[in-house]
């Protein structure tokens, strides 16, 4: 599986796969359930991250909007259950995630699953 150089190199094979999938929410094309498949894997921090297919695509788009714009738009952060760890949307991008899925009525889950890969820091 091809390492993407950055989140932005990632997020074009994205936009491709979007776009032969189309009125799909989700990477994986479902609307519910989970996956530990990866859909692919980019590099960031110093370290190559891996996506699950499970991974909304509102949540990433959100994240290229600020990477285009060289904003922050991921933080490192402990997973759910504290044992390991994740990228979630920065705050400010996360609230307006909230806000998104608040005016449509969905519960306010982050959508969005990037976990490190077990290769060694690059």
């Amino acid at each position: 599986m091809e390492i993407h150089k950055d989140f932005g190199s990632f997020m074009k094979s994205v936009s491709g796969h979007k776009s032969l999938h189309p009125g799909t929410i989700r990477l994986d094309g479902k609307q519910t359930g989970g996956s530990l498949k990866t859909f692919g894997l980019f590099r960031h921090l110093d370290r190559v991250w891996q996506v699950r297919e499970d991974t909304h695509y509102r949540p990433l788009e959100i994240a290229l909007e600020a990477y285009n714009t060289r904003r922050d738009h991921f933080i490192e952060s402990d997973t759910k259950n504290g044992k390991g760890e994740c990228l979630s949307l920065v705050g400010e991008l996360r609230a307006i995630q909230i806000e998104e899925l608040r005016r449509i009525q969905k519960p306010p889950f982050k959508y969005m699953y990037i976990y490190p890969t077990h290769r060694p820091k690059l």
